[in-house]
């Protein structure tokens, strides 16, 4: 039968994606907007811990209507390049209003978002 060849460790890399290009260009309606495809392992904590945070309400307790919209916000912070509106009302209508959200989902590793958000909730459940 042989020898068994292990694959490399470069060769892993780059066949799983992992090394080379780790940004893209994507069309949204009538500009281009840059976004990572995967976030590396530091960066997929800190959006967990950062909508976790978000979601509490001033008394530390988690507000669960917020769930959901810390999520958007964080997601579209961690993977596109764009500027979002500091007001609440204009970070609202970007985050359900607009599909920028569903454009990010549909081009990045919606595995990784799908366990963004599963986190997310495990530790809203506690």
């Amino acid at each position: 039968m042989g020898e068994i060849k292990t694959l490399s460790v470069n060769n892993l890399l780059r066949i799983s994606g992992a090394k080379g290009k780790s940004y893209q260009k994507v069309q949204w309606h009538t500009d281009t907007v840059i976004m990572k495809h995967t976030l590396e392992a530091p960066e997929f904590i800190s959006v967990v811990l950062d909508t976790v945070n978000d979601c509490k309400s001033p008394d530390g307790d988690i507000a669960p209507e917020l769930v959901d919209f810390a999520l958007r916000v964080n997601i579209i912070a961690a993977y596109a390049f764009v500027e979002l509106p500091e007001d609440g009302k204009l970070l609202y209508y970007v985050a359900y209003a607009s599909d920028l959200y569903d454009t990010i989902y549909k081009n990045a590793n919606s595995a990784q978002i799908d366990a963004i958000r599963d986190a997310v909730n495990m530790y809203v459940r506690r």
